[in-house]
């Protein structure tokens, strides 16, 4: 499976600016949705996939629509998380960072943990870096995605 990212306005079926009852729809619509998961109830619009992927849409504060859905890393390569043809979270960090370097507006930070489109509102984020060590899948490859509304603080 492929979920797209699709900034500015969303990833895979979860769009920004749908009620979370929508987001929490779409969620259960992705292939591997694991039901029947109790976090569910204490973290509305988060959902978790049999891959160990996770979404998670998140509301503002006002009004309680999406403003951000935030993908974290699946453990099977079976699921690939895209930003235009590139599996940004399946592929080593370093390697994306050389793809998207410079290309829309993508920067890394100088710790290299953190690269960021700001005008695509959408930033990748690791732990840490080890981009020497791919048994720490950690620091190896970027953990999380995050597509934003303006003014989200990416």
């Amino acid at each position: 499976m492929i979920l797209e990212l699709n900034p500015p306005t969303g990833a895979g079926p979860l769009r920004l600016g749908m009620t979370m009852t929508e987001a929490e729809e779409a969620l259960r619509r992705i292939e591997g949705y694991v039901g029947g998961d109790t976090s569910l109830q204490a973290n509305p619009g988060v959902g978790r996939y049999s891959s160990g992927l996770t979404i998670h849409a998140h509301p503002a504060l006002s009004g309680g629509l999406v403003e951000a859905i935030e993908v974290y890393r699946p453990h099977q390569d079976s699921v690939q998380v895209c930003y235009d043809g590139i599996d940004v979270l399946g592929l080593p960090a370093a390697e994306v960072l050389n793809r998207l370097r410079d290309r829309d507006g993508f920067k890394a930070n100088e710790e290299g943990d953190v690269m960021q489109a700001k005008d695509l509102h959408l930033a990748l984020w690791r732990p840490h870096v080890s981009d020497d060590d791919p048994d720490d899948e950690q620091g190896y490859f970027f953990q999380s995605a995050l597509v934003a509304e303006p003014g989200y603080g990416i």
